[in-house]
Parts: structure tokens; sequence; C-alpha cells
């Protein structure tokens, strides 16, 4: 067997999550970047290349794309969801843990980046200053989080990066 990018692990695993290999064939992929197909787990997980991401709003040098972020604080947060504008002061926060990774180090940003993750930060949002958990993921109903897998992903950092799978 020749090793090659369709014999690897990225596609095997591309395909399972996103179910493509059973529905289209993975010849297919590079023409239907949007499709959103249900795994095993019922998920749902969505296929975007990294080429296409651009048309989400991301750039090379951004780690989140900001739009699904923004959705995804107002959807699983009532106070945030009840004024959108306030998910821009978590995603600046977000941004400030990355961007402090250059001085504090790579390991204690994964640790704080980590702690966010998990639901165990909170920023005073809430009615009179109160501080509210920031919820990044719901862990209790998975259905309520979306689910995507990019495929070579350009990353701007302090060199050019082209990542194999982002999830």
């Amino acid at each position: 067997m020749t090793f090659n990018e369709e014999n690897t692990i990225e596609n095997a695993l591309r395909d399972h999550l996103c179910g493509l290999a059973e529905k289209i064939g993975p010849t297919a992929i590079a023409q239907t970047p949007d499709l959103i197909y249900q795994t095993a787990g019922d998920l749902g997980w969505k296929f975007v290349h990294g080429e296409d991401l651009e048309l989400h709003g991301k750039q090379p040098q951004d780690v989140f794309v900001d739009s699904w972020l923004k959705d995804a604080l107002c959807r699983l947060n009532p106070v945030i969801g009840k004024t959108p504008d306030l998910a821009d002061e978590v995603i600046h926060r977000l941004r400030g843990v990355l961007l402090d990774a250059s001085y504090s180090g790579l390991i204690r940003a994964n640790e704080i980046f980590h702690e966010w993750l998990l639901g165990k930060n909170s920023m005073p949002l809430g009615k009179d200053g109160e501080h509210i958990t920031i919820n990044l993921i719901d862990f209790d109903h998975p259905e309520n989080n979306q689910y995507v897998l990019s495929q070579q992903v350009h990353f701007t950092g302090t060199r050019d990066s082209y990542f194999d799978l982002v999830c």
C-alpha cells in the first residue's frame, strides 16, 4: 500500500465524523464542503474545508470563527442570549488568553483555556454586575453544541501553518 492522503487517519477521521464516505464517497467531498450528515453519535458534525472558513468570516490570523462563537455564547448562556453584545466581552477575554500565551507560556494558556471550556469561569454580566458562569460547551445536552470539522486550516501566527484537522 502506498502512503498518501487518501489512506491516512486524517481522511478516515473526517469521513467517520461527518459521515461523508457513506453518503457521497471521499472524492466528492471537495465539491460539497457545507453538507451536514448524521454520524453514529447523531451529533451532526458539519464539514467545512479550511479554505471555506473565510466564507464564514475566519481570516488566517484568527483562531476563532467569531460568528459561530458569538452564536454559541448566546445559545448556551441565557443572559448573553438576551443581550448579544455581551458575547463580545467574552470573546475579548478569550482572545486575551491566547494573546497572553506568549507571556505566561503555552502550557499555562492551555490550562486557562481548558478552564473556560469546562465552564469554570464567570464574568460580571448579570443583573447589577452579578457574576454568571460562561458556558462554551453544553455537556448536559450535547445536541445543543455545534460540531464542525475542518481540514487544511490555514493559520498565520509566528509562521504560516496548515493544520490537518481542526475540530
